[in-house]
C-alpha cells in the first residue's frame, strides 16, 4: 500500500471504530478497493494503537475508577463511595472474557471473510442497530444489571468477532435490549472496547512473530501517520456516537450498514 491508502485506511479505521459500523468489516472492505487482499499485521497493529489512544483519551475518567475497582478487587476490599463503579467493573469484566476468546480464535484460526460474508455481515449489523435500537429504553443503570444481562452482552458481543459485525453495537444494543438506559450501555460499550483494541493488538504482535511483516521503513512511517488519523477519528467517531445516541439511539446506524452492505455485494458483482 502507498501513503495514502495507509492514511485513508487510517481515518476510516478511527471513525467507523467506536461507532456502531465494525472497523475490521471496513478495513477488509477499504483493502479489496485498494486491490489488497490482507492487510500487513504491523500496519494493522499500529492502526489499533491509534484507536485505542482515542479511547483513552475520551473515557479517561470512566478508566481510571474501573482501574480502582479492579485493584480494590483483586486484594479483596470492599469499595468506597459510588457502587456503581463496582458494578460497572463487573459488566466490563463479564462481557470482555467471552468476547476475547472468540476474538482470538477467529483471529489465530485465520478464517477467510468473503466479500458476499462480508456483505451478509455488514446486513445483519443493521438488522441488530435497526430492531435493538427502536425498542423502548430502559432505565438500568450498573447495579440494576444482572448476571444474566451480562451474560446475555458478552454473548451477543461475541458475534462482533465476525468482521462487519460491530462491537459497540452489539454489545450496547444488548445492554439496551435487557432493559439498560442507552447512555449507559454506550459507555461500557466504549469501556470493554480498550481490553479488546489491546488484545487485538496483542494478536497481531503474535502473527508478526510467527509470520513477520511486509512493511519496509517508508511504509512503518505511513503507518504511524495512520495511526494519528486514526486517534483524531476515534476522537471524533466517540463524540458523534455519545451524541446520535443521546438523541435517538442506535437505530439510524441501521441504513449506513445496509448500505454498507449493498455496495459490499455489488463490488462482489462487477469484481
Amino acid at each position: 500500500m502507498d501513503w495514502l491508502q495507509i492514511f485513508i485506511l487510517g481515518l476510516v479505521s478511527g471513525l467507523t471504530e467506536f461507532m456502531p459500523l465494525s472497523a475490521p468489516g471496513h478495513q477488509r472492505l477499504m483493502m479489496h478497493l485498494f486491490g489488497q487482499t490482507e492487510m500487513d499485521p504491523l500496519c494493522r497493529l499500529l492502526l489499533t494503537m491509534g484507536s485505542l489512544s482515542a479511547v483513552c483519551s475520551a473515557c479517561s475518567a470512566p478508566l481510571r475508577r474501573l482501574m480502582v475497582q479492579r485493584r480494590i478487587q483483586n486484594r479483596g476490599g470492599r469499595s468506597r463511595g459510588n457502587d456503581n463503579h463496582r458494578y460497572d467493573y463487573r459488566i466490563v469484566k463479564a462481557t470482555v472474557i467471552p468476547v476475547g476468546v472468540t476474538y482470538a480464535v477467529m483471529t489465530l484460526l485465520q478464517i477467510p471473510m468473503t466479500l458476499p460474508w462480508l456483505a451478509l455481515a455488514f446486513g445483519a449489523n443493521g438488522v441488530i442497530l435497526f430492531v435493538i435500537g427502536n425498542m423502548r429504553q430502559g432505565n438500568k443503570d450498573s447495579w440494576r444489571m444482572t448476571r444474566l444481562d451480562t451474560a446475555f452482552m458478552g454473548g451477543f458481543g461475541c458475534l462482533s468477532a465476525i468482521p462487519g459485525i460491530s462491537l459497540l453495537g452489539t454489545v450496547a444494543s444488548a445492554g439496551v435490549a435487557r432493559g439498560a438506559e442507552r447512555r449507559n450501555a454506550l459507555s461500557w460499550a466504549l469501556l470493554c472496547a480498550v481490553p479488546l483494541l489491546l488484545l487485538r493488538m496483542v494478536l497481531d504482535l503474535i502473527l508478526i512473530i510467527i509470520g513477520g511483516t511486509s512493511l519496509r521503513l517508508v511504509g512503518f512511517f505511513c503507518s504511524i501517520g495512520g495511526a494519528v488519523l486514526a486517534y483524531f477519528g476515534g476522537l471524533i467517531s466517540i463524540r458523534f456516537v455519545r451524541f446520535a445516541v443521546n438523541r435517538s439511539g442506535l437505530a439510524s446506524f441501521s441504513y449506513y450498514a445496509w448500505g454498507v452492505a449493498l455496495l459490499t455485494f455489488i463490488l462482489f458483482l462487477i469484481t
